[in-house]
């Protein structure tokens, strides 16, 4: 784990001020508290031991308890089944694993002792009471330094001897079983050894565990009938500590005196003494059987204070036979291990190579004979370190079969402008922008243009601008992300689509309502009514609605403002040198709550289904405003932007469904979110492309001119021709201002459209002068009028005359929009003022439609189409009373007559 893996780890004691740490300076090797299982639970209770670590630095300060804490323990050996079972249970580790190492403990004897008395190496040579007084003279009780110089050494250790070179210098040295320097070490003839005295109960001494371990001494001895028994100054077991069992077995050997103790392999001192005189030499007791296994003493109750409890079942006295040694693992360091708060890619793989992890029993006698190797210098504080590094180097091929895939790993930035796709989306945001800026100073120049003019240049500035921002979200989008750029991404492409779509929807919304209204125009019978857009309106339904989006986007920014988050990847690339995996770390700009980007392109979707359905609606525009029916336009730019929408729809739904996860054996594959990000940047750019392309690329290629207003004389416009209701232009305004507008800003489709209308102008001059002339007993206004209905017929061309009908006709129903009450007092003066020219309009509502005028001054439509009929000069002399009831003089009414006779000529001019 720590030196191929990088993980760091720590050893556990148990016990406050001893250290197994793989990297103290004096390579410490204190051995702690075995099986401690309260760390395992408090490593499942608190997770992170380092929590743990800074409480117990609390706590020495004031004396208090020391608390352990761990999150594995490697090494488990038979008789803590009961704890296991609780363990697991309660969820605090999982099911025990195999270590993979062969656990065997017995009884053991120096092999000189063995070479002494053979029969000491089996049960049978040294069980009943004909072999008490034996074991007992063979099998002395050790002492401590401090016990050797107070009560055996002569002058307390003054002066050196055989066995202390001095006193001991600290309580410390006082409790050793040996020195390598200063103390051999000793082995007293004490009153238990006496069969003198006591014949009947004296016994020789075996060295026992420490309550905690797993032994079966006390139980075996007695039903053995063995006479050997530990006195060691442990409680409860009367065993000794891991520490003076080691100086235990040096002194025997130091001093050549027999010595019992039980032991376990593997560990180092077994390998220490291997092939020494002092190697253990494994004393025989009767086979291990299921039905022993199953009556042994419970670990907990090797050390009760009842005799009878200790000792247990005699059916459970048998010897020990090698098993596998397990491993506990515990469910924190899983959960640590793998957090799902933290990405796959950075999660430790300290788990997986626990759980796989296995050692045999000999490849552990190799480490710890190499071990012992290097320990001339000093035997008890030796190098560990660099024999598990020499058997790692050595054996590196099997360790890598316990170490997950991809890994050891190393973390390397990956920025933005270092990768493919984001370097497309970069490009094409650019192409949009430039695209967008050169499309605006296009329609600047030719906004005096007819197609210009009918697009409406003020909305297709609103598009442009949302088209511009949905291209610099795309450019932010694209480039290394910080916090401010993220929530500016939100701002630039929500609000864009908006200005985008919205002017859209509100124009051809504008549209189809006016040519509704139109349409029920005709149909009524109480005349024809001009209908006006009210531009105002428009821009304050855009206004409305932008205000609206960017109140959400405020919410959104506030409560779950979009930042820069960090993403890594595992990939394939590896550090030769080393021998690391690369992981790529990529930002990308996140909120917290997925549902703001659904909301976000349901808004969009929303905004397209309105356009669908106004587009479907416009579908049928009559051919009078082909030049506005934008119907197949608005389908093509509608399928588009539902087409890129869609795609970020899909990159939305994607990335949420996807945790980035990967088989833990195997190198990620997903997409990365900053490749979603990359995407949708491409996609932003694109649909602005396409929109440029679709909506204005048409209308740059489409031929037309536009007309200057010095070639058209406003004093003959039409904006001077009094309305079918007699209003004059001063009263007509503003209404008829917008008719004068689209007069002087008539843009002919061709340079021969261009003549035609020259000429056709020309000719309504000659016309209305006159005719003015020849009817100068009508008022003003009637001549104006009639003036106009007369240039609609008169000598033009075909094509002049229809080029300019629908302005005609736009002039003539401007005084549609007057109310009844001065509509009927414009009829009665103009009865007042003139006779025959009455008979053109309507008898029943004394208004005159357009289509009234064209029908008898062109002859464009039939005489059935008109709202109502052509009145005789008997019906016209009986309703055109003068201001005192008498009908009008013959006089006038011949002239009136003339005149009409003369304008329907054809060859009038």
């Amino acid at each position: 784990l720590g030196e191929v893996l990088n993980v760091p780890v720590s050893i556990e004691t148990g016990e406050r001020g001893k250290s197994v740490d793989f990297y103290h300076l004096d390579t410490a090797m204190d051995y702690g508290a075995a099986y401690d299982y309260k760390s395992l639970e408090r490593g499942y209770e608190v997770k992170d031991c380092r929590n743990i670590q800074l409480l117990n630095q609390q706590s020495a300060q004031n004396s208090g308890e020391y608390l352990s804490c761990s999150h594995a323990i490697l090494e488990v050996w038979t008789g803590n089944t009961a704890w296991i079972r609780d363990l697991q249970l309660r969820g605090i580790i999982e099911a025990a694993g195999d270590l993979g190492a062969l656990g065997y403990q017995t009884w053991f004897v120096p092999r000189f002792t063995a070479l002494r008395d053979p029969t000491l190496v089996t049960h049978f040579g040294i069980a009943g009471e004909e072999n008490r007084a034996r074991l007992a003279a063979n099998f002395l009780r050790p002492t401590t330094w401090g016990h050797y110089c107070e009560h055996i050494a002569v002058d307390g250790c003054n002066q050196a001897d055989a066995v202390a070179q001095r006193k001991p210098a600290s309580s410390s040295e006082e409790e050793l079983y040996f020195h390598p320097d200063f103390y051999t070490g000793h082995f007293r003839n004490t009153t238990q050894n006496d069969c003198g005295i006591f014949h009947n109960n004296c016994t020789g001494h075996i060295v026992d565990y420490p309550c905690g371990w797993t032994s079966f001494v006390a139980q075996q001895t007695y039903h053995l009938d063995i006479a050997l028994e530990s006195n060691g100054p442990e409680p409860g077991s009367n065993g000794y500590s891991y520490s003076s069992m080691v100086q235990i077995w040096a002194a025997a050997n130091a001093t050549k005196s027999n010595v019992m103790m039980q032991w376990w392999r593997p560990d180092a001192l077994f390998d220490e003494y291997l092939g020494t005189d002092a190697e253990f030499i494994g004393v025989h007791l009767p086979a291990t059987t299921q039905d022993c296994k199953e009556h042994r003493v419970d670990p907990l109750d090797r050390c009760s204070p009842d005799w009878a409890t200790r000792v247990g079942d005699p059916r459970g006295s048998c010897g020990e036979s090698p098993y596998p040694l397990a491993k506990l693992v515990g469910t924190a360091i899983k959960e640590l291990s793998e957090n799902p708060a933290v990405p796959p890619a950075l999660h430790s793989p300290a788990y997986r190579t626990i759980q796989k992890f296995q050692i045999s029993d000999l490849q552990m006698g190799d480490i710890f004979r190499a071990w012992f190797a290097l320990g001339g210098r000093d035997r008890y504080h030796l190098d560990p370190r660099e024999a598990v590094c020499d058997w790692v180097v050595e054996h590196l091929e099997e360790l890598v079969e316990f170490v997950p895939a991809s890994h050891p790993r190393v973390v390397q930035e990956n920025p933005h402008h270092f990768r493919g796709n984001f370097l497309a989306a970069l490009v094409l945001s650019c192409l949009a922008i430039v695209g967008t800026f050169i499309t605006a100073q296009l329609t600047y120049i030719r906004r005096a243009e007819k197609v210009m003019r009918l697009a409406q240049p003020r909305f297709l500035g609103m598009l442009l601008v949302g088209m511009l921002l949905v291209s610099l979200g795309a450019l932010l989008n694209a480039i290394e992300p910080s916090d401010a750029i993220c929530v500016s991404v939100v701002w630039l492409v929500n609000l864009g689509y908006t200005l985008e779509l919205v002017p859209l929807i509100v124009k051809v919304a504008a549209i189809n309502r006016l040519l509704t209204l139109t349409t029920h125009t005709r149909a009524g019978r109480s005349g024809r009514r001009m209908h006006q857009v009210n531009e105002k309106r428009l821009n304050g339904a855009v206004l409305l609605i932008a205000i609206v989006v960017s109140i959400g986007l405020m919410l959104w920014t506030f409560v779950d403002p979009p930042s820069k988050n960090f993403e890594v990847v595992v990939t394939d690339d590896l550090i030769v040198e080393t021998g690391e995996f690369i992981v790529e770390r990529t930002n990308f700009c996140k909120s917290e709550g997925v549902f703001w980007n659904y909301v976000a392109v349901s808004w969009q979707l929303l905004l397209l289904l309105a356009a669908s359905v106004l587009a479907f609606q416009s579908r049928k525009i009559s051919q009078l405003v082909e030049d506005v029916n934008e119907t197949r336009t608005l389908a093509m730019m509608i399928y588009s932007h539902f087409l890129f929408i869609s795609l970020r729809l899909v990159s939305f739904l994607y990335e949420s469904r996807s945790s980035f996860s990967f088989a833990e054996d195997e190198v990620a594959s997903d997409v990365s979110r900053s490749q979603f990000a990359a995407a949708r940047s491409i996609i932003f750019a694109a649909d602005t492309i396409a929109t440029l392309s679709i909506y204005f690329a048409p209308k740059f290629f489409k031929k037309g001119s536009s007309i200057n207003s010095d070639e058209i004389d406003s004093s003959s416009n039409f904006m001077n021709t009094p309305d079918v209701e007699g209003n004059l232009p001063e009263r007509q305004l503003p209404v008829k201002k917008s008719v004068h507008k689209s007069w002087n800003e008539r843009t002919p489709d061709s340079v021969e459209e261009k003549d035609l209308m020259r000429e056709a102008l020309k000719a309504a001059r000659q016309v209305r002068g006159r005719f003015s002339q020849e009817n100068s007993h009508l008022s003003e206004d009637d001549s104006s009028s009639s003036a106009a209905m007369g240039f609609a017929s008169g000598g033009v061309e075909n094509r002049s005359r229809e080029l300019l009908h629908g302005f005609i006709r736009d002039s003539l129903n401007l005084g549609g929009r007057m109310s009844s009450s001065e509509s009927e007092s414009r009829q009665s003066r103009r009865r007042r003022s003139s006779g025959g020219i009455s008979s053109v309009g309507s008898h029943s509502s004394g208004r005159m439609t357009s289509m009234q005028y064209s029908s008898h001054a062109t002859s464009l439509a039939p005489v059935s189409e008109v709202e109502g009929t052509v009145p005789t000069d008997s019906e016209a002399e009986e309703t055109d009373p003068t201001d005192d009831g008498t009908p009008m003089r013959d006089d006038a009414r011949r002239k009136n007559e003339e005149g009409r006779r003369k304008l329907l000529e054809p060859d009038s001019p």
